[in-house]
């Protein structure tokens, strides 16, 4: 009797993780978190590349001047 329950339980358990591992469903929130991680990485890297200082600081003068 025991070992009868033990199998089952095990069918049950295997059957379980072969449906866990082929959902998909998470991978896609993954993929674009990771997506959105490398785009702002990249954005940070732009601006930082560009040096906007010196261009906001010729509009503040500008309005200053005004």
């Amino acid at each position: 009797m025991l070992v009868q329950i033990q199998v089952l339980l095990m069918q049950i358990f295997s059957g379980s993780l072969a449906k866990f591992r082929d959902d998909e469903r998470g991978a896609s929130a993954i993929e674009y978190a990771i997506m959105a991680a490398v785009l702002i990485g990249v954005i940070i890297a732009a601006i930082g590349f560009l040096n906007l200082e010196g261009i906001f600081t010729t509009i503040n003068a500008d309005i200053n001047a005004a």
